[in-house]
């Protein structure tokens, strides 16, 4: 096929939403692997064109599989295909099971590709999800992810297929070298500051059988710490906030308040809270709300919280992270849009480094209600050194193999979302030492 500066998408199917092709093509209008000289267009009529036509229909350069596009969900299975492109291979989510077909052949491409990607970015699966497979941060099981279960997570699926579209359609070979953001959680300040909370820690360690070497590490490094002058096992953000790594953009999100057991240990009028915000600033990082485990559901908690940050910090809030990124699809992305919140970050995993969205660069996600694109912007959390304790946990992996082979797996077409919190990085722990050598010692030479 030849280059040209617009790219026509005939739409001759029918008794589709229309609403969700046209977003779909908006979306990958916006992706950075998307080249700028070229633009899609959806049309009706090819009469007066002179770019190039891509006829979407039942037979067509690209079929229409009508399931995704549907008003209605429809209830049997679909799969994940594999197809080969010339230089690697890309994932289909289909009504069929196949193997080892090609991507593009005899003139057409072998499967919708529209509707695989919305699937991924709309989070078709999660919004349709059985009340049965939610799971207690109020989304879809992880073991119910289709990505996961495919054992794919970590695998850009969405940039990957944007990418072999447009090798295809152009006939060039597009790559870039990814890029990366950083942020931290800050759920806890301090360990074993003020005195108390040595005492319930060791109570922690006890209650949760991690045995007497951890104990005793615990109580040798207390005792250096009052003699020695050392840091709070969890107070490191000198370090960890300067850290110079090559990344686009950094976000800190505090907590403000809470009413359950999972939510914030320290007071957001602690004079702490003023030093480490200081400390982000002055390493350009912007600040945002890590809102509590049950504002998911509760507007009026969400908002008494970015109130509270707000005039605490005397910032305006725009950037939201869920705690244990809890979200309720009913609720929790019309609360974000009723609150003027620009991005959000909470589409990642807990157990599973990886791309949950199929895709790691920011965008529009997709209101079902209204058919349209809602007004703020997901940022996918693709990396988070939680995930990956969990993950060594399961798989009985270690840690820093975990996340130095996502990053390589990673290096080209995608954005890499990560996220460090200050309290894994407790040199107590063993998972916390190795947090350190990657943050300190490999990422930098990771990424660049």
């Amino acid at each position: 096929m030849e280059t040209s500066k617009q790219i026509i998408v005939l739409a001759t199917v029918e008794g589709f939403v229309s609403e969700r092709l046209a977003y779909t093509i908006a979306f990958i209008n916006a992706h950075p692997l998307k080249p700028q000289s070229i633009d899609i267009v959806l049309s009706e009529d090819d009469t007066d064109s002179k770019g190039l036509v891509l006829r979407y229909g039942e037979k067509e350069i690209i079929p229409a599989q009508k399931y995704f596009f549907l008003k209605e969900v429809p209830e049997h299975a679909y799969y994940i295909n594999r197809y080969q492109t010339k230089d690697t291979h890309v994932c289909s989510v289909e009504t069929k099971q196949c193997e080892n077909d090609v991507f593009f052949k005899e003139g057409a491409f072998s499967f919708d590709i529209f509707e695989t990607i919305f699937f991924h970015i709309s989070r078709y699966e999660e919004v349709h999800a059985h009340a049965s497979d939610i799971n207690q941060a109020g989304w879809l099981k992880e073991t119910e992810h289709i990505l996961i279960q495919y054992k794919i997570q970590d695998i850009p699926v969405v940039d990957h297929l944007v990418r072999a579209f447009f090798n295809e359609v152009l006939q060039e070979h597009i790559d870039i070298s990814s890029t990366y953001s950083l942020s931290h959680d800050i759920d806890i300040l301090t360990r074993f500051q003020p005195a108390f909370k040595f005492y319930r820690s060791l109570l922690a360690t006890m209650f949760y059988r991690r045995g007497i070497q951890q104990l005793n590490e615990s109580i040798r490094y207390y005792k250096e710490m009052k003699s020695k002058n050392l840091p709070d096992p969890y107070y490191n953000f000198e370090a960890l906030l300067s850290q110079e790594l090559n990344v686009v953009s950094r976000v800190i999100y505090f907590m403000v308040g809470g009413n359950s057991k999972y939510d914030n240990k320290y007071k957001i009028t602690d004079e702490k809270v003023d030093e480490i915000a200081s400390l982000a600033r002055n390493n350009a990082y912007q600040i945002g709300l890590h809102t509590s485990y049950n504002t998911m559901f509760d507007i009026d908690r969400f908002r008494s919280e970015k109130k509270r940050l707000e005039n605490r910090l005397d910032i305006q809030v725009r950037h939201n992270r869920q705690h244990w990124l809890r979200w309720d699809w009913d609720k929790t992305p019309f609360i974000l849009e009723e609150l003027s919140i620009e991005t959000d970050s909470s589409m990642g995993y807990n157990s599973h480094l990886g791309f949950r969205c199929g895709t790691g660069f920011p965008y529009k996600m997709y209101n079902f209600i209204k058919e349209a694109r809602f007004s703020w912007t997901e940022l996918p959390m693709s990396f988070m050194e939680s995930s990956a304790i969990h993950n060594s946990k399961l798989a009985h992996n270690d840690i820093e193999e975990i996340m130095v082979d996502f990053i390589q797996k990673n290096k080209n077409n995608t954005h890499v979302e990560m996220n460090f919190h200050n309290s894994n990085f407790d040199p107590t722990l063993e998972s916390g030492k190795k947090i350190h050598a990657f943050y300190f010692m490999q990422l930098k030479e990771l990424i660049g």
